[in-house]
């Protein structure tokens, strides 16, 4: 039986899953959206620290614990992670590809559980979204063939 890979292409909006055994051609399983990233920034608040002036008239930052557009990014992360948790735990898949911009593999790899965590085979550090399923299919084989 065929190794079935899953492979996980992401950024901060989206999430899709595809699933390759053997030489069976590559199909979607699974589409995860993070609509709050696709919120406009006002909605989420500015990256920049909120302001006070104190009784000199001088401006201090203050400090923030987490600025909106991490706690976010985080927050999906953790959805990812749970996805694949889930999916290793039913048998799903025996191997997975995490494709996905560097910090983005960072945060999603600190929520996978040790299980599917070795079950990490390669991480390509690219923003991969925008390329069509034909494309993933192209890239992932030449990468393959350079490993």
């Amino acid at each position: 039986m065929p190794t079935r890979h899953w492979i996980v292409v992401a950024d901060q909006a989206q999430a899709r899953m595809y699933e390759v055994a053997g030489s069976i051609r590559m199909h979607r399983v699974a589409q995860l959206e993070n609509s709050a990233a696709q919120s406009a920034a006002r909605d989420l608040g500015s990256d920049r620290p909120r302001r006070k002036i104190n009784i000199f008239g001088h401006r201090h930052a203050l400090s923030t614990q987490q600025v909106p557009k991490e706690h976010v990014a985080n927050a999906f992360a953790h959805e990812i992670a749970e996805y694949l948790n889930a999916g290793r735990r039913q048998g799903r898949f025996d191997a997975l590809v995490l494709a996905m911009p560097p910090r983005a593999v960072g945060l999603v790899r600190q929520e996978l559980d040790a299980g599917t965590a070795r079950m990490v085979e390669r991480e390509i550090h690219k923003d991969l979204m925008h390329h069509t399923e034909a494309q993933l299919q192209v890239l992932l084989a030449e990468l393959s063939t350079h490993s």
